[in-house]
């Protein structure tokens, strides 16, 4: 500092009340003292600032830079997933080929034969959409493994089971008796075959009950649940489920139950049934070549 200047700060502070000059000098000091004081604590604050300034920076650049990483990612997301979706559509548009060319066959891993893909289940898990195993051979190995589980027996062997007689016993004995029907599907809604001259026949089979009610005659109950689809039901009636002899077949019109849910009939009044009644003796034979085993069907 010049003398100029220390006088001037001498005169300033003789202003304020400094009369003598020792005290005005050592005042001049303090107030220099306080002066650097103050201006080491600027030079401090401004170096924490420009320390808080260059954390902030770098956490701006840091924070740009991830910014940016999320951004590639996602676009590199982007274009994964608009690759995905024209190779899902190009896989599509080939499925659909496949399925439309009914010359294009695969080989069923059971039965060996090449077939087409409307004879197989779906399977997503597969690479053609489509089961290892044909229809015919899935259902086949399913009431196989059924049966070795024993979780279900073929209506052949339930002796127990109605199938066992209104199937396999009344059915067979039907496509023997006449000439020239036609079998329908398992489960056909309202008939079971077609005679040669067109008629739809819907067979029923009952065993011997006893009716107290009718002084102790018996007789015998054929389901027909309204049925008006059929034509005519062959009516089988059976003694009992262990011998299995028929005792009398009748062919009665539909127009007869139509508004009955079954036909009862009592053997007190066989007359009435008279003029719908068969031949027995055919359908004993039929039955009795079931029971050695050499007619059609296996009991």
């Amino acid at each position: 500092m010049s003398a100029d200047l220390i006088e001037d700060a001498i005169d300033c502070l003789r202003g304020e009340g400094w009369d003598n000059e020792a005290d005005a000098v050592n005042g001049l000091v303090t107030e220099i003292s306080r002066l650097r004081a103050q201006v080491e604590n600027c030079h401090a604050a401004k170096n924490l600032h420009a320390r808080r300034s260059e954390k902030l920076q770098e956490q701006l650049t840091a924070k740009d830079a991830l910014n940016n990483d999320l951004m590639a990612n996602f676009n590199q997301l982007r274009d994964r997933c608009w690759k995905a979706e024209s190779e899902l559509a190009r896989w599509q548009q080939m499925y659909q080929a496949i399925c439309a060319d009914t010359n294009h066959k695969r080989r069923c891993a059971r039965c060996g034969e090449f077939k087409t893909f409307s004879e197989f289940s779906k399977d997503a898990t597969q690479s053609t959409g489509h089961g290892r195993y044909c229809l015919v051979c899935k259902r086949e190995y399913s009431l196989d493994l059924s049966h070795k589980n024993e979780t279900c027996r073929p209506y052949r062997e339930a002796h127990d089971s109605t199938l066992f007689l209104g199937v396999h016993i009344a059915e067979t004995v039907l496509q023997n008796y006449f000439d020239g029907i036609v079998k329908m599907p398992m489960h056909n809604p309202g008939y079971d075959f077609i005679c040669g001259k067109g008629f739809k026949i819907d067979v029923k089979s009952s065993c011997r009950r006893s009716n107290p009610a009718e002084n102790g005659s018996d007789y015998w109950r054929f389901h027909t649940d309204k049925n008006v689809t059929a034509d005519y039901f062959l009516c089988l009636a059976f003694d009992n489920r262990t011998s299995l002899t028929p005792e009398h077949v009748w062919l009665i019109p539909s127009s007869v139950p139509v508004t009955r849910t079954s036909i009862v009939i009592v053997e007190s009044k066989l007359i009435k049934w008279a003029e719908y009644e068969k031949d027995i003796e055919k359908a004993k034979k039929i039955c009795n070549d079931l029971k050695r085993g050499i007619g059609n069907g296996s009991p």
